[in-house]
């Protein structure tokens, strides 16, 4: 099903942030490109930007997929927002032409990941020897039950010394924690440490840390009793530290169908920006179920799917199995040409907000965030963000460039939010309302 042409709007939404919005809007203009063409849902052509060869951008009008060869770590970076800016405004100066190699290349190349991804596992190469793949499980497990036991071991001696106690030197030894949980194939508890060992100079450290190490405690026993869970709690504990449900066995599970609406998205990188992830919230209007799908990519590659703020589309997504599905892949997912105005079922106060999420932590205790909506007045003091009810009841919010901006189109009063809770604070994603089509 191809998308609905593109008008400005759409255009802008993609953007990832207000400046790259900015600079896109300079270059959107025919004069500035070089050799426009288009073939099929395909758009190209040459900007030339600081060096000597001109950046060659494109753009699936289809799939809403890109690709520039700027050096640009934002995705999508300027020349390819302003390329399909100036589809939307000059399609005429696009000539209907062979797509040049460079092109076609690109569009082949996406064919085929979209093919692997329908094609099951079995189907696309021999079934692995079950009995290798079971000693391979087996001798992991083992490998992680000695580096959680060993990790619960530092975790009582460090609770009888006492936090103050190792706090001198307790930098050094995390570091120490966190190479042996890696060489015992327990990333995801790794990084929980590593998160900890970053922010031991900070405020509120102390709070932090103790959580941190509760809920990795209770993680290494959950371990020690992987058999006797749930199947879906299973799962989740081997997730949480690191040993990931593979896609196809995902695949494998009945799917949610309907049709979905992009409420929130956020995008993360390591401290060196080699590697980023993709968190993109959507729900299916007729069930209001949330799905969250997870997208990584490295260094400056595109993220796989891109799935502009407030864009719907219909097909069949697939949870990975959970106490508390929420992640998805997806088995089949086409735009829809429709609009339609968001709205949230908003919780009226922190108080039911918070009793939905906890249900969710209840269930899977191991979930790093849920996604919440609430209808609160955004506000910043010298403690910093906060959102308050109707009560009076403030939580903090997480910094973000946009908190500025939504500040000065809600003018501190009440508007619907959407964002994630971690447990600690809320992280608002978007805006909805009375002002939702200026800040959406």
């Amino acid at each position: 099903m191809p998308m609905p042409e593109w008008n400005l709007e759409q255009v802008w939404r993609l953007a990832p942030d207000a400046g790259s919005a900015s600079a896109a809007r300079g270059l959107a203009a025919a004069g500035k490109w070089q050799l426009l063409g288009r073939a099929g849902a395909a758009i190209w052509g040459l900007c030339q930007g600081s060096g000597k060869d001109p950046y060659r951008a494109c753009f699936d009008r289809d799939a809403a997929a890109f690709k520039c060869s700027c050096p640009s770590r934002k995705q999508p970076c300027k020349h390819a927002l302003a390329l399909l800016a100036v589809y939307v405004q000059a399609a005429a100066a696009f000539a209907e032409q062979p797509a040049p190699g460079w092109v076609a290349e690109w569009s082949e190349k996406r064919t085929e990941r979209a093919a692997r991804a329908q094609v099951p596992a079995s189907a696309e190469k021999a079934p692995p020897n079950p009995e290798q793949a079971q000693k391979r499980a087996d001798a992991r497990r083992e490998t992680m039950q000695e580096g959680l036991t060993e990790l619960r071991l530092w975790l009582r001696d460090l609770a009888r010394q006492g936090f103050a106690a190792r706090k001198a030197g307790l930098a050094k030894e995390l570091q120490g924690r966190v190479k042996r949980l890696v060489d015992a194939q327990c990333p995801g508890a790794a990084g929980v440490l590593q998160e900890v060992a970053a922010s031991l100079a900070g405020a509120g450290a102390e709070d932090r840390a103790l959580a941190a190490f509760a809920e990795l405690d209770l993680l290494a026993a959950a371990f020690e009793r992987l058999d006797q869970l749930p199947d879906g709690l299973r799962n989740d504990v081997r997730t949480a530290l690191g040993w990931a449900v593979p896609q196809e066995q995902a695949l494998v599970q009945r799917g949610w169908s309907g049709d979905w609406q992009v409420l929130g998205v956020a995008e993360e990188g390591d401290a060196d920006e080699r590697l980023r992830s993709q968190r993109v919230w959507l729900r299916e209007d007729a069930s209001q179920r949330m799905a969250l799908l997870l997208q990584y990519a490295f260094a400056q590659q595109p993220f796989a799917r891109i799935l502009p703020m407030s864009s719907r589309w219909k097909g069949e997504l697939s949870p990975y199995p959970s106490a508390w599905p929420l992640r998805v892949a997806v088995k089949d997912l086409q735009p829809l040409p429709d609009r339609k105005e968001i709205t949230l079922n908003a919780q009226p106060d922190w108080n039911a907000a918070l009793a939905a999420a906890a249900e969710a932590f209840a269930a899977n205790p191991f979930l790093v965030q849920v996604p919440l909506m609430i209808r609160g007045c955004l506000w910043q003091d010298e403690s910093g963000w906060s959102l308050t009810d109707g009560n009076g009841q403030s939580l903090p919010v997480a910094t973000n460039g946009a908190l500025w901006g939504w500040l000065s189109l809600c003018g501190g009063k009440p508007a619907n939010w959407f964002g994630e809770w971690d447990g600690r604070r809320f992280l608002a994603l978007t805006m909805y309302g009375a002002v939702q089509k200026l800040a959406a």
